[in-house]
């Protein structure tokens, strides 16, 4: 999908399913969350925005952007 940057250009953000595929002795040496299937979101900027999130963190930050979307329609955001 394409969002903004700082400057106001149109880049080009990812939303992935990702598994980090690990040999048995690096089990364990990361989030548990994060050992199985998780979200990553990124975005290619100067910045180079990378989250990753387990399932739960991305059902959190998907209803809060649908909220934000449907204040901003509405036209009700707090200035």
């Amino acid at each position: 999908m394409h969002v903004y940057d700082r400057a106001c250009l149109l880049v080009e953000a990812h939303v992935r399913v990702k598994y980090w595929d690990k040999t048995p002795s690096w089990i364990g040496t990361d989030p548990a969350d994060l050992e199985r299937p998780y979200v990553e979101f990124s975005v290619p900027t100067e910045d180079d925005l990378q989250l990753s999130l387990n399932p739960e963190q991305t059902r959190r930050l998907a209803a809060a952007l649908l909220h934000a979307a449907d204040v901003a329609i509405r036209g009700d955001a707090p200035q």
